[in-house]
């Protein structure tokens, strides 16, 4: 149990403790597109009366536009999108929540991931505002502050004031890959260069990693032609200016089937 769920929270949201222990700069999943204030990945436990039992990937701009996109990490199918412009209310509650003065220490702390025998819901949570706080971490939410835990339920929440959205039938997402992990995985497991990748896939891989950590929509041949260069399962790793990527494939359960 102890391995198993410290590679859960290790390997697929986080690459800071790697980084950290090299005195490096963390990856982060805002600097590459700096009008995002905040982006959260939420992956539950255990299915919840409130949360269900979907993952979520949730990205806050500072134009108050929020995007929702619940999926299964396991099956790697997005089921629902939902988007639109912040409530005055949500948006002030956002706000209030993030200028915690405990929250702002706790980003300083990074990880909450305990003995690694605890169970709970993984998230990676980052924050980039532009006079305010400003940072990354990442673990389990019961083991957070719970400062961290009201923002976590608040942002969770936003899904209910957004309005549905076409479910596209396939999409990539990008989470940042630290030097030395990505350095481990060369060892068994192929990793791709820009140069590699036909002229037609360069710009998607390059605006995939731009918006690092939401799900970009990419056409089936787009998909299927990432699919040949797949390092692992659906999976590519790549190497941009000496910047580690790893580019999740997903699809959807119904092309054409709204968010709800």
């Amino acid at each position: 149990m102890k391995e198993a769920l410290l590679s859960a929270v290790l390997a697929c949201l986080s690459t800071a403790a790697a980084t950290e222990s090299s005195g490096q700069t963390a990856p982060s999943i805002v600097a590459p597109h700096q009008e995002r204030l905040i982006v959260l990945d939420f992956r539950p436990f255990v299915s919840t009366p409130t949360f269900g039992v979907l993952s979520r990937s949730i990205v806050v701009g500072r134009d108050r536009m929020a995007l929702v996109t619940r999926y299964s990490p396991n099956r790697l199918v997005v089921e629902a999108v939902l988007s639109g412009r912040l409530s005055t209310e949500a948006w002030e509650g956002l706000r209030r929540l993030s200028a915690d003065p405990v929250l702002v220490g706790a980003l300083q702390q990074k990880s909450f991931v305990g003995t690694g025998v605890e169970e709970g819901d993984v998230f990676r949570l980052a924050l980039a505002f532009p006079e305010g706080p400003s940072g990354e971490c990442y673990g389990l939410m019961q083991l957070a502050p719970e400062a961290m835990q009201l923002l976590i339920v608040h942002l969770l929440n936003l899904g209910a004031e957004l309005q549905p959205g076409e479910v596209a039938s396939h999409y990539v997402r990008s989470e940042a890959v630290s030097p030395e992990r990505l350095a481990a995985i060369g060892e068994s497991l192929p990793v791709r260069e820009l140069g590699e990748l036909p002229s037609e896939l360069v710009q998607v891989v390059l605006s995939a990693i731009q918006g690092e950590g939401a799900f970009r929509a990419i056409e089936p041949e787009q998909y299927e032609a990432l699919l040949g260069f797949a390092s692992h399962g659906n999976e590519v790793l790549i190497r941009v200016n000496n910047r580690g990527s790893q580019l999740g494939l997903f699809t959807s359960s119904n092309g054409d089937k709204k968010g709800r």
